[in-house]
């Protein structure tokens, strides 16, 4: 979207779904692809804003602790691009990114 509202609200789903996640602590099978690959879209896609980018990291890294098969799906699509992706976005973003680089390795 052209409108930082929309992104920025955008990233507050996928939090918001990756909180539920790990609340519940059960998904359907198709969940990990989807929600990952929405992730990376946000990540990949260059027009996010630092705190939508924030945002989507730490719902990344929510999901990550859902379970293994998240972890495993992370690994294969997103390798060791997420520190130096998010390092472009400041302090916060780094930490995150660093954490997120943590649990994937």
């Amino acid at each position: 979207s052209d409108n930082k509202n929309v992104r920025l609200a955008a990233a507050t789903v996928l939090l918001n779904v990756s909180s539920h996640l790990k609340s519940i602590g059960k998904y359907d099978a198709s969940i990990p692809d989807l929600f990952l690959s929405l992730v990376a879209k946000v990540l990949n896609c260059g027009n996010y804003e630092t705190e939508a980018i924030v945002r989507t990291l730490v719902a990344l890294g929510t999901a990550l602790l859902v379970d293994d098969v998240f972890v495993q799906k992370a690994k294969s699509l997103f390798g060791e691009s997420i520190q130096p992706l998010a390092s472009q976005h400041g302090g916060k973003a780094a930490s995150v990114g660093a954490e997120i680089t943590q649990i994937l390795s």
